[in-house]
């Protein structure tokens, strides 16, 4: 007897014990949820979770969770299942889950790493929110919905893959995202909701697929790292605030023949308004339609981009006029130059070299008739670039006073 009571003592003295909860939500018995002396909480059973206010059934231990090991057959995490587990840094999400619910892993702020298996379709509202010590998340490929507020405020997140799945990135679904620095916006995605990538300030490379119609408001407010943003003509509506505060921009390039409808702050105002004398480049025969439009009347430099095609080894033009590539075999440089119409003198040139995620990777420029730049094929850190395509814009000035502006795609290949 006395040994039994000393082994109970021991029990409770060092902690080692295990409560489990029914969660099912057609049935609560359908789900179990066991924690640990460990830590672990582990799911597992057949079906749904069952979904909760602010008091989950664990809520008085929620401060003992470090890892949630859900089992296959479990087919959702419940709403705030896991809201404010402070202490969890792990948790393992099978490929029968098809939902993460609103607020599933908010302020999980030890939480460092996320792996959404292939069977989610939606992430729910601010799933992640809060989660600011999470640095890695990777997204299945069948998720079609990233819900409002789903990581905002990850300040850690450094990078995250959108797949081509998903066609609606919710409101404020990055907002303060302050870590990320590149996100690429895929063909799938029809609208970036309001806020989406607010305060994301560490950003310096967007790429926006080419069936978006609405930019929302302030979808990328206070974007500061952006230098250079290219609107697709897929693009119908860019709302108020869009691109407010996003004043490290240096060009713009709209795509559409026609102009976006573009709220008059889409661009910002006051000491939050993007540079007005920015170059902004648009296709050629719609340049005073955009200097008519509300919202792109007020920058000062709108400027034509002519047809986007290169004239490839061409010595003798036949009054063909664009940009000239040019392989030097000796040096195993990129020879580039641009031919003028009607042998127009050049007495100003400006040629930028992007990659084709909107980042500059070289430039130059020069005063006279010479319109030629010569490229090692090396970045501004000095380093090779990688193989690929990269968008060449070239501007040059007249002697008649007349502007021409040419863009073509280089393939780098070495």
């Amino acid at each position: 007897m006395l040994k039994n009571l000393f082994l109970a003592v021991c029990i409770i003295a060092c902690g080692v014990w295990a409560q489990t909860w029914n969660i099912g939500a057609l049935n609560a018995t359908d789900v179990t949820a066991t924690l640990d002396s460990e830590g672990t909480m582990t799911i597992s059973g057949s079906g749904a979770m069952a979904n909760w206010g602010n008091n989950v059934p664990w809520q008085n231990v929620i401060g003992n969770i470090k890892a949630v090991i859900i089992e296959y057959g479990v087919t959702n995490i419940g709403d705030l299942a896991f809201w404010r587990a402070t202490g969890l840094t792990s948790a393992t999400i099978p490929n029968s889950v098809t939902t993460i619910g609103g607020g599933a892993f908010w302020g999980a702020s030890r939480l460092t790493e996320i792996t959404i298996p292939n069977s989610v379709t939606t992430i729910g509202e601010e799933a992640f929110s809060g989660a600011t010590g999470l640095t890695s998340v990777t997204i299945g490929n069948s998720v079609t919905i990233i819900g409002n507020g789903a990581f905002r405020n990850t300040r850690g997140l450094t990078e995250v893959i959108i797949p081509n799945s998903v066609t609606t990135i919710g409101d404020g679904a990055f907002r303060n995202a302050t870590g990320l620095t590149e996100i690429t916006i895929p063909n799938s995605v029809t609208a970036i909701g309001a806020s989406a990538f607010s305060g994301a300030t560490g950003l310096t490379s967007v790429i926006i697929g080419n069936s978006v119609t609405i930019i929302d408001e302030w979808a990328f407010e206070n974007a500061r790292g952006l230098t250079s943003v290219t609107i697709p003509n897929s693009v119908r509506t860019i709302s108020v605030g869009a691109f407010c505060g996003a004043t490290g921009l240096t060009e713009i390039i709209s795509l559409s023949t026609t102009p976006p409808a573009t709220h008059t702050g889409a661009f910002g105002t006051g000491s939050s308004r993007v540079n007005t004398s920015i170059p902004v480049y648009v296709p050629v025969n719609s340049v005073d339609a955009y200097k008519a439009t509300s919202g792109w009347r007020n920058f000062t430099n709108i400027i034509g981009i002519e047809d986007e095609t290169s004239i490839v080894n061409r010595k003798i033009c036949d009054n063909r006029h664009g940009i000239r590539f040019a392989q030097n075999i000796v040096s195993d440089k990129a020879e580039i130059s641009v031919i003028l119409p009607n042998n127009e003198r050049a007495i100003e040139t400006k040629i930028v070299i992007h990659d084709m995620t909107g980042n500059v990777v070289h430039s130059g420029a020069s005063t006279g008739s010479a319109t030629g730049l010569s490229w090692d094929l090396r970045n501004t850190a000095g380093r090779f670039v990688a193989n690929g395509t990269y968008l060449v814009i070239a501007e040059v000035k007249s002697a008649s006073g007349k502007t021409h502006a040419y863009s073509a795609r280089l393939g780098v290949k070495r």
